[in-house]
């Protein structure tokens, strides 16, 4: 099963197994010189979690980013707005940066992948 989120004017999935909750973004704290797409620390039930704007990680227009997905690691993804959850058999998808496969028209990002670049 898959999250279905879009960011800034695209739309990708995350597997639905990485994903904690989903939660309104709330006050974020920035930390100085941090690396970018960093976006802060927000307090969520009094424990911090770092958010990272998935449209900067992407390399896409920065959007709204209204919503934050919380993953199983702890640390969240600023994301635009939440289109629901679907099932599916994906398509594999090699050589992509961030990419793991697709889901008809929708890429399927890994977290691995992400993680990677951003280096956390």
């Amino acid at each position: 099963m898959f999250l279905y989120v879009r960011v800034g004017n695209r739309d990708v999935a995350l597997r639905l197994e990485d994903v904690e909750e989903v939660v309104k973004k709330k006050t974020l704290t920035p930390i100085p010189l941090s690396p970018p797409g960093f976006e802060g620390v927000m307090l969520l039930r009094g424990s911090p979690v770092p958010v990272y704007s998935l449209s900067s990680i992407m390399g896409e227009e920065k959007g709204e980013g209204k919503i934050v997905v919380v993953l199983k690691e702890k640390r969240g993804l600023l994301v635009d707005e939440v289109l629901g959850i679907k099932k599916g058999e994906p398509t594999p998808l090699s050589g992509s940066e961030l990419a793991s496969g697709t889901l008809g028209d929708t890429v399927i990002l890994d977290i691995e992948k992400i993680k990677r670049r951003i280096k956390w």
